[in-house]
């Protein structure tokens, strides 16, 4: 039996409800997530690329398939999928899907020339994306520069960040082993002395 083990488990309403509303806040989540990215043990590309998959995957239209289709893309470039899920986490929440779906509706009828597009309705349901081809089809479309522009602003920065993340892990952990070899190094040195 773990030590760690909750006594009650979590049901899976529970833990959707936690993605989408997570009862630490916002701010410890995303936190969190940050600090899982950062201990993923992978080279700065494979990370800072999964990251971008995820992220750009998050600002599509495509709700409830954003993890499958970030894993997949991660995939196919030789990225980490675990960074791959937790972008899409950093970026599609409930406090962002709304403003995503309205710029992608926005701006894929800007890109096809409709200066009046049909406003959105207060409640947007995924039946109402799903079956409505005027609005499914610009949101699409608005989705594809959206997502290269996303893409690209998170993996240029985000590689720049993670190989000096692991350089400096990588500095600390030599500086805690030469240290650790100081100390230890005259203690061996007597005992060798008085065993000869």
């Amino acid at each position: 039996m773990s030590l760690f083990r909750r006594r009650v488990r979590s049901s899976r309403f529970r833990h959707v409800r936690e993605f989408f509303w997570p009862s630490l806040g916002f701010r410890r989540s995303s936190l969190y997530l940050a600090h899982r990215i950062r201990r993923l043990p992978d080279s700065p590309y494979s990370i800072a690329a999964g990251l971008a998959c995820g992220t750009a995957t998050g600002v599509t239209p495509f709700i409830g398939l954003h993890v499958v289709i970030g894993v997949v893309f991660a995939w196919i470039m030789r990225a980490n999928m675990l960074a791959a899920a937790l972008g899409t986490a950093l970026v599609f929440n409930v406090l962002t899907f709304l403003p995503i779906l309205f710029w992608l509706h926005h701006f894929g009828n800007w890109m096809l020339g409709h200066r009046a597009p049909k406003p959105l309705p207060a409640h947007i349901t995924l039946d109402y994306i799903f079956h409505s081809w005027p609005v499914l089809m610009p949101m699409c479309l608005g989705a594809v520069p959206t997502a290269i522009v996303v893409w690209i602003l998170t993996f240029v920065p985000m590689r720049w960040m993670m190989a000096a993340y692991q350089r400096r892990r990588h500095h600390r952990r030599v500086a805690l082993r030469e240290g650790r070899q100081r100390r230890l190094g005259p203690e061996t040195a007597t005992d060798q002395e008085t065993r000869g």
